[in-house]
């Protein structure tokens, strides 16, 4: 079972209208959340008290919508597909957020979680070093445009807490290949099934997923709703230390962290590519999920319209609060 595991789902991470709440915040009795301030990466809701209204941003899905059309008539990509949330009070917009992509390296996250689940009752796991396998990396060539800085060795001896941060910061595939032999296949569908993911074809784990599907893995570990504080906490400052710039990471200014996992997906002898990047933007005075999943020809060039959109979201969501809390 966990060598169709890895060949199921680590293959596939080898290749590479307004909407809101759903009711509205009434002014005398919305709640204002109380978080935790001990883990700077995460927000777990504590208590509501019925005092502080929330203020929501402004829509701005047309300017979005706006942006999306001029860079796939400039021919920057095919598809775009945008999903944003407001992490403090669930406002959240998209454009085409249903549209469906190849997830790729974007499934090293439910992976993750996975793992730091089955921690909790295996404490020792994390320690547990395992040794690389060059029959097994073979089969899982790194990325084409993104390799990792200092990937894994074959014969080389490495912790589990070690290689999920090689999987997840550096999208090591060889890493990844490593961890997948550690859970089954029923307990990473168990994962996907409880944080309410819903795949086009069941047991598919390593099917087609939208951004707003996918961002429901972030929601939780922002809200340390599904692993506790610290797991959490560890995986968004593995996210956070990605090093993949060029996508939502250069579209807010430089020291804005930015918790986030790309994906890309290339087929050898075909002209068509995608390339993804979702993440958590701290912003200084409001935190938010993004989310943008493109498919294009020039790898390049779909980095830079994902960085686009983030540029133009930043600036919206900077230009309402800096109004907003005069």
């Amino acid at each position: 079972m966990r060598t169709f595991l890895v060949h199921s789902v680590l293959a596939v991470i080898a290749a590479g209208g307004l909407c809101g709440p759903a009711a509205a915040h009434d002014k005398k009795d919305a709640p204002s959340l109380q978080r935790s301030n001990r883990y700077p990466l995460i927000h777990p809701l504590l208590d509501i008290e019925y005092q502080v209204a929330f203020t929501e941003l402004k829509p701005f899905r047309d300017k979005v919508q706006a942006l999306v059309e001029r860079l796939t008539e400039q021919g920057r990509a095919v598809r775009i597909s945008v999903y944003f949330r407001d992490l403090n009070n669930g406002y959240w917009t998209g454009v085409d957020e249903r549209r469906e992509f190849t997830p790729a390296s974007l499934l090293k996250v439910p992976l993750m979680m996975t793992i730091f689940r089955e921690a909790e009752s295996d404490p020792t796991l994390l320690s547990r070093r395992l040794t690389c396998s060059s029959e097994e990396l073979s089969r899982h060539p790194m990325s084409i445009d993104v390799p990792p800085a200092s990937p894994v060795q074959p014969g080389m001896t490495y912790s589990v807490e070690d290689l999920m941060r090689r999987m997840v910061s550096d999208s090591d595939n060889g890493a990844a290949v490593m961890l997948a032999g550690l859970v089954t296949r029923e307990a990473l569908e168990e994962t996907f099934s409880d944080l309410g993911v819903e795949l086009s074809t069941p047991g598919a784990v390593s099917g087609p997923l939208s951004v707003k599907q996918y961002a429901s893995f972030f929601r939780m570990l922002y809200n340390a709703s599904y692993l506790g504080k610290a797991e959490s906490e560890k995986a968004l400052e593995h996210l956070a230390a990605s090093s993949f710039k060029k996508g939502l990471a250069a579209g807010v200014p430089e020291g804005v962290t930015v918790a986030h996992k790309f994906g890309e997906r290339f087929v050898e002898g075909q002209s068509v590519r995608q390339l993804h990047d979702c993440g958590i933007i701290y912003h200084p005075k409001e935190h938010y999920l993004l989310c943008v999943m493109t498919q294009g020809r020039d790898g390049p060039a779909l980095a830079g319209a994902i960085a686009e959109v983030s540029r133009l979201v930043y600036g919206e969501v900077d230009a309402q609060l800096s109004v907003r809390k005069r």
